[in-house]
């Protein structure tokens, strides 16, 4: 890669910073380790039709109560945010990050002239996967089950089954009926957490079920444009979401 493809996207990435730091209010400095590489070559996967462009997301997540008292996922800098007492085990860098350079020729950078139709901001692009490594970012997920998501479901250190939705996820709403999907959340934690399963069939089990029994949004809702919706804090009309 060339030396001025480079300086552009060291300039792309300072000012995806810039721009996200006059909308949101940081308390303290956030760190991000990023690369911008041929993902086609390290990660694979590219093919005439469809090439990552880019992804991003915590270093971390810890498990934490919300102000409803219930357990969610904050991603490390969030937890950072907090303040928490004690000593935490923080990762060196707070956002990791990498990009596609096998694009470069597609991209728009700083200092380019008019964007043309078929370039990709890379800007736009950058400031959007950060916000998946800031906590825009949901652990809902096909569970491997037909038609049926989760939460993440994950091993805490006793070896017990814990079902962790993120903090982002407890403003999400079903549109069509207005359910919170902690309600669900919370269904799913009933039934699971804390438990150890001796088969992966005897869990499916009881997550067929459980959402069957709740009437769980479905992997369909999550793939139908609009059906899942995110309510601002104070916010109680699904028309605001």
């Amino acid at each position: 890669m060339d030396a001025q493809t480079c300086n552009k996207a060291r300039q792309s990435f300072i000012d995806a910073g810039a721009l996200l730091s006059k909308i949101f209010k940081f308390p303290q400095k956030i760190t991000v380790v990023a690369e911008f590489a041929d993902l086609c070559k390290t990660l694979g996967g590219c093919t005439a039709d469809s090439t990552i462009v880019g992804a991003a997301g915590p270093s971390r997540f810890f498990s934490m109560k919300g102000e409803d008292g219930a357990v969610r996922l904050y991603p490390q800098v969030l937890t950072k945010f907090a303040n928490p007492t004690g000593p935490v085990p923080f990762d060196t860098h707070d956002i990791i990050a990498s990009f596609n350079s096998k694009l470069a020729p597609q991209f728009f950078f700083p200092g380019d002239e008019n964007i043309k139709s078929n370039q990709i901001d890379f800007v736009g692009v950058i400031a959007h996967e950060f916000c998946h490594g800031l906590g825009f970012f949901s652990s809902w997920e096909p569970s491997g089950v037909d038609n049926v998501v989760t939460p993440a479901i994950i091993i805490d250190s006793t070896n017990k089954l814990r079902v962790r939705e993120t903090i982002f996820d407890q403003f999400l709403i079903r549109t069509a009926d207005g359910k919170k999907l902690s309600d669900f959340t919370a269904a799913f934690e009933k039934a699971i957490d804390g438990q150890t399963f001796t088969t992966n069939a005897a869990l499916a089990s009881i997550i067929e079920q459980t959402a069957s029994d709740n009437q769980i949004t479905t992997t369909t809702d999550f793939i139908t444009a609009n059906a899942v919706g995110f309510l601002p804090k104070g916010k109680t009309d699904t028309e605001d979401a």
